[in-house]
């Protein structure tokens, strides 16, 4: 699994050090990347997001900011009418009380914006993460 986290007060290469120890201690395979001028970390690992973000916070760094997120992704150019009939019917899913409580349950906020809302929320979020992405040779096809 990759993960990404911004990583307050890395200020030297002794911090950063610290970090990949860290992290090391918790998934000796793991892959780490790090941009430390603009507090980016990035993990390749099999341990959960949360582990590591704590092994990163046990280092001292408790400015961690680890987000993640799902969505369901279709094929470019893909008819306009599909893409909302798929939207309408994830959406109503998203909206089922049964539904809504089992994610909240499971620490997740349901969703359901709309496809463009969507697209732009990604295209953001990308947009916050490519230098890390770029590091890291993450590719989003």
């Amino acid at each position: 699994m990759q993960h990404q986290f911004e990583v307050k007060g890395m200020t030297c290469g002794h911090c950063e050090m610290a970090v990949r120890k860290a992290v090391m201690r918790l998934d000796p395979a793991a892959q780490i990347e790090i941009v430390r001028q603009e507090n980016k970390v990035s993990v390749q690992s099999d341990k959960a997001r949360d582990d590591v973000a704590k092994a990163i916070a046990e280092e001292g760094y408790a400015g961690i900011e680890s987000t993640s997120w799902t969505g369901l992704f279709a094929p470019a150019g893909l008819p306009a009418g599909i893409v909302q009939t798929l939207h309408k019917a994830v959406a109503a899913v998203l909206r089922n009380p049964d539904v809504v409580a089992k994610m909240t349950a499971a620490g997740v906020t349901p969703g359901g914006e709309d496809p463009a809302a969507f697209a732009a929320f990604v295209r953001s979020d990308r947009e916050k993460w490519r230098k890390v992405i770029s590091t890291a040779r993450i590719h989003i096809d």
